[in-house]
């Protein structure tokens, strides 16, 4: 039997004995089971799990500052829940130092939280664990949390399924911070039920720097959906490979919050939005990377579609190579009632118009907002650069690139114009006659830029892949390339930057200009003050 491990605790001015008590799958450890460690430990208490299967559905006490951590870490230390129950409950409202660390949770399945329900106010760490193939009725497949804040951070959330919201993390007015997971593979059923990889309703969470990829959102938005009042702040995550009714990568209903610097490609909308769709809401939408998205049927907006709303802020987005089937809007769609803030972005290269506004959609909505779009580079998009189908708006159109000096193509107000077509009732005078500064000397604007690293796209990849980085002022920043046992293999940049967003491309070699193997490499952005790094993976 494992000795039992003591150490001294000064908790409020008083000295208490802490120990460590080891747990293992035969039970021979210093208690039987995970269960009655967690029911006799005392605050700053750790449970050490033996490698193992453990077949357990674990409740969690009121206990604060106690730590579940696995001794041979998480692929070779699993909890299986036996599809009985949640694997984990935790209902006492206990804080962040409770913590659960180096896991597989599978194979739960409860109203709620199929993997790890947390609720009544409860705050716990949820670090570097793998939650994979539970099942829920209403929502949160792999972690349900309801009226919790949680710190839910380094975790592989997979294969989890639900019928309602959230198929990896379903989160019901909850101030939640997701940080760094990694989210794929998750699927909520077709119906009323949003968000493959993440739901989330009331609230406003921190969702932050994930790997959000091949999740299917059945019947709304695959990747992230936010509904019913939510005003979270998504920031820096790669959203690619979901699938969706509405809204590919992210969904917004009846809702706020903050999207920025978020990379958003390659994701499928059955329907309408293939990248995002703001639906009813007022949203922050800046400084994201918005490309190869697919919208399918007859409602559009391959790249972004805005609907029934009149404040949404689009800022310094690239919107490239999108696809809307039906033609409208493989940019950007405005429908019913839409007048947004379209400024500062380049549209280039998607099929069909850049930006397509049709505020009647043959439906009897009245005359709705007038969409103004400014400062804006718009080119070699297929049909041309903007469409107003509705002639009872005027969308004001100003001071834009239109792909040449000569301004957009009209047939009879600028007949002689080079650049993108434009159609009736839209006022596109003044144009710009020189194309508008890159994204990657623009500061931004209102709120001052911030330090991150954003994942690399596409990932995996090869032979290269785009590494997109913002510094909230000027200095000297290095970015560098480590394999994983943190050997450097290359320096992307050792240079002086100016506040901003910046972008650096890596060919997969080293700095001798060798191709280097397939595998999982380390990209890490240092300044003098602060450091990040994500994972990349190559594939020759």
């Amino acid at each position: 039997m494992q000795a039992v491990v003591v150490a001294l605790v000064v908790v409020a001015g008083s000295t208490a004995m802490a120990m460590t008590v080891y747990v293992t799958p035969e039970g021979t450890g210093d208690v039987p089971t995970i269960q009655v460690g967690l029911n006799e430990c005392a605050p700053g208490d750790t449970i050490l799990v033996a490698e193992g299967i453990y077949f357990e559905n674990l409740t969690w006490t009121n206990t604060e500052n106690l730590t579940l951590i696995s001794e041979a870490g998480r692929a070779e230390t699993v909890i299986d829940g036996g599809g009985v129950g949640a694997v984990i409950t935790i209902a006492t409202g206990v804080d962040e130092t409770t913590r659960i660390e180096g896991f597989t949770i599978t194979n739960g399945s409860a109203v709620t939280g199929g993997g790890i329900h947390i609720k009544a106010g409860s705050s716990p760490t949820i670090v570097d664990n793998v939650i994979t193939a539970n099942v829920s009725n209403d929502g949160g497949g792999g972690i349900g949390v309801s009226d919790s804040a949680p710190m839910i951070t380094g975790n592989e959330i997979s294969l989890n399924y639900t019928h309602d919201i959230g198929g990896g993390i379903g989160l019901r007015n909850s101030n939640a911070t997701v940080v760094g997971n990694t989210i794929t593979g998750n699927t909520v059923s077709f119906g009323v039920s949003t968000g493959g990889g993440i739901g989330v309703s009331d609230g406003a969470p921190v969702i932050r720097d994930n790997m959000i990829m091949n999740n299917d959102g059945g019947g709304s938005a695959g990747g992230i959906g936010v509904v019913e009042g939510a005003d979270p702040t998504v920031v820096g995550n790669t959203i690619t490979d979901n699938v969706g009714y509405a809204g590919g990568g992210i969904m917004v209903q009846e809702s706020t919050g903050r999207y920025n610097l978020n990379t958003i490609c390659d994701n499928l909308a059955t329907n309408i939005g293939g990248g995002a769709l703001l639906w009813t809401s007022k949203a922050e939408f800046t400084y994201n990377l918005v490309c190869g998205n697919t919208a399918v049927q007859i409602n559009g907006g391959g790249g972004l579609s805005i609907i029934n709303e009149d404040s949404s802020l689009v800022d310094h987005c690239i919107i490239t190579n999108n696809v809307a089937q039906n033609e409208q809007g493989g940019g950007i769609q405005c429908q019913r009632e839409t007048g947004p803030i379209i400024s500062n972005c380049v549209i280039a290269d998607n099929n069909g118009w850049g930006i397509y506004c049709n505020q009647n959609d043959g439906a009897p909505y009245p005359i709705g907002g007038n969409p103004l779009v400014i400062h804006c580079n718009i080119y070699n998009n297929d049909l041309g650069g903007l469409c107003n189908a509705d002639g009872r708006v005027q969308v004001s159109a100003r001071e834009n690139w239109w792909g040449a000096e000569s301004g957009p193509f009209h047939p009879t107000l600028n007949f002689m114009g080079m650049g993108n077509q434009v159609s009736d009732w839209v006022d596109f005078v003044p144009w710009e006659i020189a194309p508008l500064p890159e994204l990657s000397d623009a500061e931004p604007q209102g709120t001052p830029p911030r330090f991150a690293l954003a994942q690399n796209y596409p990932n995996p990849f090869n032979p290269q892949t785009t590494i997109s980085f913002s510094l909230g002022r000027e200095g000297r920043a290095e970015v560098g390339v480590f394999d994983v046992s943190g050997r450097r293999v290359t320096v992307l940049a050792d240079r002086t930057f100016t506040a901003g967003t910046h972008t650096l491309t890596w060919n997969g070699c080293d700095a001798q200009g060798r191709a280097v193997p397939s595998g999982t490499y380390v990209v890490r952005l240092e300044t003098e003050s602060d450091v990040q790094s994500r994972k990349v993976m190559l594939i020759r």
